[in-house]
């Protein structure tokens, strides 16, 4: 319960630390991405959107970026966005790990269901 009261103020506090990250490097796409996250957490659905949609899956280094992409999509309840995200992954042979609890409704997508790896 004391964890859950902290968390707004710790979003806060990353949302700080990244946005200064950002204007440092403003074209770094994993930087945006969970900068994308901690304001999709903080209910600033809009800015998060923003943020999120002008990173492609190609400008992220690293598998982690990529599956926080479509984790932030699912948030914002962007399902197809982040069924995209997915098949790129997929796509590029990326192991798609979706053990999440956010992940738990887009895995009974008849969408995701038709790419999952056990099809």
């Amino acid at each position: 319960k004391h964890r859950v009261s902290e968390a707004p103020a710790a979003f806060e506090r990353a949302r700080s630390l990244l946005e200064t990250r950002l204007q440092r490097a403003p074209d770094d796409a994993s930087l945006k991405v969970n900068l994308a996250h901690i304001l999709a957490r903080l209910e600033n659905r809009s800015a998060a959107k923003a943020l999120i949609e002008s990173v492609q899956v190609s400008d992220l280094r690293r598998d982690s970026g990529i599956v926080r992409m479509a984790f932030v999509y699912e948030l914002l309840g962007m399902r197809d966005k982040a069924l995209q995200v997915i098949t790129s992954m997929k796509d590029m042979g990326i192991p798609v790990d979706l053990r999440h609890p956010v992940f738990e409704e887009l895995q009974k997508d008849p969408q995701y269901i038709k790419i999952s790896p056990s099809n």
